[in-house]
């Protein structure tokens, strides 16, 4: 986890150290790793299992690589919405 330490002295004279964590970082780089194409692929695999015949799902996998690329890029810039058909 990425934080910085800053260490002194208080007012009475005893040293001591303050810890910033950088979690806003972190969390983006989670958000960044859930969303990447690697493994958006890998939840399309993992997601399709018994559901291959449906037609729903075929028209999707007709057109993977752009709909995962379309998915990933709304994703990214934070502009998906999930809507039923």
């Amino acid at each position: 986890m990425n934080f910085s330490i800053n260490s002194g002295r208080d007012l009475s004279g005893g040293r001591y150290k303050t810890y910033k964590f950088k979690v806003k970082n972190e969390k983006l780089k989670v958000f960044d790793e859930i969303i990447s194409l690697e493994n958006l692929f890998l939840a399309w695999h993992e997601f399709r299992r018994g559901k291959k015949n449906k037609p729903d799902v075929q028209d999707f996998e007709f057109n993977l690589e752009d709909n995962l690329f379309q998915l990933h890029q709304e994703l990214t810039v934070k502009t998906y919405h999930h809507f039923y058909l």
